[in-house]
């Protein structure tokens, strides 16, 4: 129970970001506003940032985090943007944040800075068997490697003519190359240099001694257009505590440097090291007979969650076959419903009901088609939407017209809607492609249909056009456009019909369900 007291009180003190952040009305606004930012940033500048395993870590991730989690604001890095793209990108605008970038007086020009998150020294690597280079006078006609893009460049360049440049694209080519004797040395930020050794294992390099350059400020950067949000993230990093802070860093760097060999101490490190290593040996032995003991256990339980697995996998399977079998028979028994009403139609009944039948019909078919189009989908709970309007229009043109040539355009930027919208969009489209040939096109040789989809806002706009000159049926009773407006209805929905010499438009707006 203690050990459980003393893990609470631990992560409470360490994960403590200071008290509640009180945003302005106008900064609540924007964040209401933005609820996705994408940013850009350095992708290979362990520890501080890189990009890896499709995944934004480092010790700036951390603060992106942090902010993320005080605003609610989704922050996606822009995934394969270089360095130099993102700086271009805020010159230009198409950026309007940079999560890491060194402050200067260039960069001061056309962005705004939050206050510093990282300070660090520029510092000189070089080969751990020299002893010649110790500042940066001393690399004199000497080869340094600096990565691409980098501001230590054009300043180096500058004030020391003699020393030799050479450029690669990341601080890990320059370190191996240093470390194949290609180069003299590599002048850097020290926590960058030193997470590199410790962790790629340059084990023959050492960090020679300081620049005589003040420490590297970095910060996080946005565009003019963004500077309310520079506001917020300034808020946010203001508020994380100084321990938390300091938590942060120790989490992601580890910092050696080169001093002189002393035995006295190394014998005493070696006793203290080979009591821990045989301390270590005994944790081991226990340790493995847990492990194999967890082991042991984790295959059963893994065992019996795939059997779980494959039976659930099983049920679905025969679920989904289940479905496509129903809605088989639902389409079999609309066919079978079309046609004893087509047996009804053909008996002695009066020409009006015989129309009203037809229609109904149509109607039936309509709905027929999509349990049809749903049988033969890969997806039973989504089928091509392109097609499926295609199909029901060219259907019933083919019903209608003989002598007449109707050219049908369809076209759609939703490639999929759910049964319980397309329905009600089917029989709104029977009804309008049904008036358009019997009325609207009645006395044309050629006609065009054009049936337009698209998403737009969270709803779904359709846009219904034929080209014909419409004559009234003075004796229809408007059922067909009663239908239209309950189906239309349904979808919470409404429509507008536009009238001119050049043709008829009707423009529907639905809520995507």
């Amino acid at each position: 129970m203690k050990y459980y007291l003393f893990l609470i009180l631990f992560f409470t003190c360490f994960f403590n970001f200071g008290q509640k952040i009180e945003f302005t009305a106008i900064e609540k606004n924007w964040i209401a506003a933005h609820p996705i930012i994408h940013f850009g940033y350095v992708p290979d500048w362990a520890p501080y940032e890189f990009y890896e395993n499709s995944k934004h870590s480092g010790i700036v991730s951390e603060y992106v985090k942090i902010i993320s989690k005080e605003t609610g604001i989704t922050l996606l890095p822009l995934i394969g943007t270089t360095w130099e793209e993102t700086i271009s990108g805020l010159k230009s605008g198409t950026i309007n944040m940079a999560s890491s970038c060194a402050i200067n007086k260039e960069r001061n020009k056309y962005l705004k800075f939050t206050e510093p998150i990282i300070s660090d020294p520029i510092i000189i690597a070089t080969k751990i068997n020299e002893n010649s280079i110790v500042k940066l006078e001393d690399l004199m006609n000497k080869t340094i490697g600096l990565p691409q893009g980098f501001w230590t460049i054009d300043l180096i360049a500058e004030e020391y003519k003699n020393i030799k440049i050479v450029e690669y694209k990341t601080i890990s080519e320059c370190l191996s190359a240093l470390s194949f004797g290609e180069i003299d040395a590599v002048v850097g930020s020290l926590g960058v240099i030193s997470y590199q050794m410790n962790h790629k294992g340059y084990t023959n390099l050492k960090i020679a001694g300081p620049s005589n350059y003040d420490p590297v400020q970095i910060a996080m950067a946005f565009t003019p257009h963004y500077e309310v949000f520079r506001d917020i993230c300034q808020k946010v990093i203001k508020n994380i505590s100084k321990q938390d802070r300091a938590r942060i860093r120790k989490d992601w760097i580890s910092i050696q440097y080169d001093h002189a060999f002393n035995w006295s101490k190394a014998f005493v490190w070696l006793i203290i090291a080979s009591g821990v290593i045989i301390l270590l040996f005994i944790l081991f032995y226990f340790w493995n007979r847990s492990l194999t003991n967890q082991i042991s256990e984790k295959e059963r339980v893994q065992g019996e969650l795939e059997i779980a697995l494959n039976e659930t996998e099983k049920r679905e399977k025969e679920k989904e076959i289940l479905l496509q079998e129903i809605h088989h028979r639902v389409k079999n028994n609309l066919q079978i419903i079309i046609s004893l009403m087509r047996l009804q139609v053909r008996s002695d009944l009066d020409e009006k009901t015989s129309a009203a039948m037809n229609k109904t019909i149509d109607r039936i078919k309509a709905i027929a088609l999509i349990h049809d189009k749903i049988y033969n989908a890969d997806n039973l709970s989504n089928f091509s939407t392109q097609e499926y309007i295609e199909t029901l229009a060219n259907e019933l043109i083919d019903n209608f017209t003989a002598a007449q040539k109707i050219k049908l355009e369809v076209s759609t930027a939703v490639k999929y809607i759910n049964l319980k919208t397309i329905v009600p969009i089917a029989l709104i489209l029977n009804e309008l492609i049904t008036n358009s040939i019997k009325y609207g096109l009645k006395d044309k040789k050629t006609g065009k249909i054009m049936i337009h989809l698209k998403e737009e806002n969270s709803k779904l706009m359709m846009m219904y056009f034929d080209n014909g000159n419409w004559i009234e049926n003075k004796n229809s009773n408007n059922f067909g456009t009663s239908l239209i407006e309950i189906f239309t209805e349904q979808l919470d929905g409404f429509y507008d019909l536009e009238k001119t010499d050049h043709g008829t438009t009707y423009h529907f707006e639905f809520e995507n369900l």
